[in-house]
């Protein structure tokens, strides 16, 4: 029987080459800052908890307007409360500042966003709340499980997800692509 990392990757692979998305390595400097372009662009971070999303995109976005939803919860939760006490004000927060990010410029949306459904759900909320242009780039986090679990070892706290979660929401991720919708105009694939 084949592990969930193998299982997904098999899967995926022949998509990928299928897709024609951008691949590109973690150490590669995919830094857009200073390229003049006529519409602000949202790049949405996908990826397993532990993939590295919330540093790469600090590493090659630094000027871009960052947004997190783990810090934008992070901030409302008290002690006690449990993980997701007050996640529809997490998310309408989450939107909103993407929307202020957009109407500044180049934005950087922080979640999992690891399957259609989930961005499927970021994509209709900023339909109905966003009335000017813009474009949206998907980047993917391509990181194995165990990279992934060994990195989310080293959380502490709130931060730390249980191990069975990552290894569930790895099996049900999926890899986007440019044709889930028309704002959609590029996929980044970023491996380890």
């Amino acid at each position: 029987m084949l592990s969930v990392e193998t299982s997904w990757k098999l899967k995926n692979s022949l998509k990928i080459l299928r897709m024609g998305c951008f691949l590109m390595k973690q150490e590669q400097n995919w830094n857009t800052n200073g390229i003049t372009h006529d519409i602000p662009r949202l790049y949405v971070m996908c990826g397993a908890p532990g993939s590295g999303k919330s540093t790469w995109a600090k590493r090659h976005f630094p000027d871009h307007y960052y947004v997190s939803r783990d810090e934008i919860r992070f901030k409302l939760l008290q002690p006690g409360d449990d993980y997701f006490a007050h996640e529809h004000e997490v998310y309408d927060k989450f939107i909103e500042n993407i929307k202020l990010g957009l109407s500044f410029g180049d934005t950087t949306a922080d979640a999992t966003h690891l399957n259609l459904g989930s961005r499927r759900k970021l994509y209709n909320a900023l339909s109905r709340e966003i009335n000017f242009s813009y474009e949206i780039y998907w980047v993917f986090m391509d990181t194995p499980l165990a990279v992934c679990l060994k990195r989310n070892e080293q959380r502490e706290g709130r931060t730390r997800v249980p191990e069975k979660s990552i290894t569930e929401m790895f099996g049900k991720m999926n890899i986007p692509t440019i044709g889930e919708y028309e704002k959609v105009k590029g996929v980044w694939i970023v491996r380890e």
